[in-house]
């Protein structure tokens, strides 16, 4: 086993990247998922406490908790609300995921770490990474699949991209880019040549 490895995601909204962070995952890699991160800390009555400051009733449901849905809505229509989110989230996903890489390093039960991060080029979490891979989609593909698993519109889809840092970009950013517009196992085979280079696995 080569040195330990931390492996960022990007792309664009509906590429694919959870997909492609689990094919990583049934490599041997440990998947670290941002979103998951996020979800557990808004039960956080601190974090709440402040979400509720910043945004106000609007975006908690009956129970109390945050109406992620609402949010969502709440921020992607305003740059200074998606700042005010970050101010308080960002630090503490950081920091855990910060911990999660350290005791995979430490313990060395994985050759590497693979970071699911929504926003890991805009957030400057690419300072924690060795390797970007970026997952590509074509607009058709990645609008079919939002509107499969989410249900948002063209409109909503371009009004999120519009807070991310331009698909050029974070291409031009990547070290390997995977083609996820295509069948699993295609995608597959691609993350597994990608894990091979990197971990110095056998073919």
């Amino acid at each position: 086993m080569g040195k330990f490895k931390v492996i960022g995601l990007t792309g664009g909204i509906g590429s694919g990247k959870s997909t492609v962070a689990a094919m990583f995952g049934r490599l041997g890699a440990i998947v670290v998922d941002a979103d998951e991160i996020c979800h557990r800390l808004l039960f956080d009555g601190g974090i709440k406490a402040r979400v509720r400051k910043a945004f106000g009733d609007a975006v908690f449901n009956a129970d109390g908790e945050v109406d992620r849905m609402a949010l969502g809505r709440a921020v992607f229509k305003n740059a200074a609300k998606l700042k005010g989110l970050t101010k308080i989230l960002h630090p503490p996903v950081h920091e855990e995921i910060r911990g999660v890489v350290r005791a995979a390093r430490k313990e060395g039960v994985a050759p590497a770490a693979v970071l699911d991060v929504v926003l890991l080029l805009e957030s400057n979490m690419e300072k924690m990474c060795d390797v970007l891979v970026f997952v590509n989609a074509s607009p058709e593909v990645r609008a079919a699949r939002i509107r499969k698993d989410r249900d948002w519109s063209r409109g909503e889809i371009e009004r999120r991209e519009k807070f991310q840092m331009p698909i050029n970009k974070k291409i031009k950013m990547a070290d390997y880019v995977i083609n996820n517009s295509l069948t699993r196992r295609d995608t597959f085979d691609q993350v597994r040549h990608i894990w091979r280079e990197l971990c110095h696995e056998e073919e």
